[in-house]
């Protein structure tokens, strides 16, 4: 239960704008200080002032008491009533005094209405001593300090007096009305200041709130501007950074994905340039192949002559073994079988003679730790896409006289390789949907979880550089787009 009043209570606080809350926070503890730096003025204030009166009402006892004997002692009771009456008259907190003899009777007093007797039931501190002590009387008129003296040691009997507090009250609570009112301008001044503050505060708050909206929309072209260099302004800082960082990050995937669409689009073109090209190949040759053959078996089978028999017998041998060489060639137009049954190191080292000699310029091919091994075939047949498109690059474009392959498989789990040719060399930074080669093995690469870079400038040649990693892959092996033909 506590937990849920603790959870409601929580969520309350939270949907309270912060602004409210930042004024509700300087105010609150504004007032909070004040009203108990109050408090303790006017408790502190209080018992001093009381302390005074009580000093001030035991002083005023011992005076009368001193004063007294030259007046009872000659009976003038009617001189000590007039003393008492006059000392009330002039001191202005003094609220009464009276004389009363060792029996308790009262023998002069200050009172014009008569004496009040319940004055009497009133007890002193210390009757013994020659100063009682002050006691605390609450009266009609608001409370009185009230004192007693003895008069020569007690013999003529005790002096008593009264200080009244009101006065001193009303110091206290004019005082406390006149903090209050300071406390309300404070207030007020706080409030005034805390809105301020909380403007100052929230308006770039308030910005980067609609900022990141526009952001979670796709709109990235917002720059928030800020002159302060607290850490709000290095907040709205990292922003912008932030938000230029997310356009370049989109203005790149959007790049990459027309690549990417382009190179789809490109794939389905050559699969179906080499799909129409099978298909003129099967029709043109092998169907015609099989026409002549059907034709050479018709006449072999009508032939009488067993020199013209044998004749005919040897141009269908060599017809057949003609359409074999050029089925041959075809299957190896589509996919090498030394790849599958010798491995990557024979069928690139197989393709790089070929291709060397077909192009006239020199490839060095050199390989490291492959020697025994077979990797995975979706890895071979990648990796061999891969320096097929280059090398295709490398002809089409280049114009170089010499390239270098190297391969390196490290430690049995990564794969590395690098591509370099002397060739005319390119700007990386403004190659676009027609340099689809290179997008092509970016993307090879990266299916198999590897990294790729490509390093060229006009002039100076390129270096293509990849790595693969060929241990236990916790992915899929990726799709293989064999869109190269030989």
């Amino acid at each position: 239960m506590a937990c849920r009043c603790y959870s409601r209570i929580r969520c309350l606080f939270e949907a309270v704008p912060l602004r409210l809350k930042i004024m509700g926070m300087v105010v609150g503890t504004a007032l909070l200080i004040a009203v108990l730096t109050a408090f303790q003025v006017r408790r502190a204030m209080t018992d001093e002032i009381f302390r005074q009166l009580r000093e001030r009402s035991c002083s005023t006892a011992l005076e009368f008491a001193s004063r007294a004997p030259e007046y009872v002692l000659v009976n003038d009771i009617f001189g000590l009533t007039r003393l008492f009456k006059d000392a009330v008259s002039n001191r202005r907190d003094l609220r009464y005094a009276f004389m009363i003899s060792p029996k308790g009777e009262v023998v002069a007093h200050s009172f014009s209405g008569g004496f009040p007797m319940e004055l009497l039931s009133v007890e002193s501190p210390n009757p013994s001593e020659e100063v009682g002590g002050a006691a605390r009387v609450v009266t009609d008129e608001g409370v009185v300090w009230d004192c007693s003296a003895q008069v020569m040691r007690g013999m003529l009997g005790r002096v008593r007096v009264g200080i009244s507090t009101e006065r001193a009250q009303r110091t206290i609570d004019s005082l406390v009305r006149s903090m209050i009112f300071t406390i309300g301008v404070v207030a007020m001044a706080g409030l005034l200041f805390s809105a301020l503050l909380t403007w100052f505060l929230t308006r770039p708050i308030a910005q980067l709130a609609q900022a990141a909206a526009r952001i979670r929309r796709g709109d990235y072209d917002i720059h928030l501007e800020s002159c302060s260099t607290d850490e709000i302004g290095s907040l709205v800082a990292a922003f912008n950074d932030m938000a230029v960082q997310l356009a370049e990050a989109e203005r790149v995937r959007q790049e990459r994905e027309a690549l990417r669409k382009e190179y789809l689009r490109k794939i389905i073109e050559v699969q179906e340039e080499e799909r129409r090209r099978v298909a003129r190949e099967l029709h043109d040759q092998v169907a015609q192949a099989l026409v002549a053959l059907r034709l050479d078996l018709k006449l072999i089978e009508n032939a009488k002559d067993p020199k013209v028999l044998s004749q005919r017998i040897q141009r269908l041998r060599q017809t057949i073994a003609y359409e074999m060489e050029a089925i041959h060639e075809l299957a190896l137009a589509l996919r090498p079988p030394v790849l599958d049954d010798m491995g990557l190191l024979a069928a690139l080292e197989h393709y790089v003679k070929e291709y060397s000699a077909r192009y006239d310029f020199s490839i060095d091919f050199l390989a490291f730790g492959l020697e025994e091994v077979r990797l995975e075939s979706y890895i071979e047949t990648a990796v061999y896409r891969i320096v097929q498109e280059a090398l295709a690059n490398i002809a089409r474009h280049a114009q170089a006289e010499n390239a270098t392959i190297i391969l390196e498989l490290v430690d049995g789990t990564e794969l590395r390789g690098v591509i370099h040719d002397d060739g005319q060399g390119f700007d990386v930074s403004k190659r676009g949907v027609t340099q689809m080669g290179l997008y092509g093995m970016e993307e090879r690469v990266h299916l198999l979880g590897g990294k790729i870079s490509i390093d060229s400038r006009p002039g100076e040649g390129t270096v293509i550089s990849f790595s693969i990693p060929v241990g236990d892959r916790g992915g899929g092996h990726g799709e293989d787009h064999d869109s190269h033909s030989g």
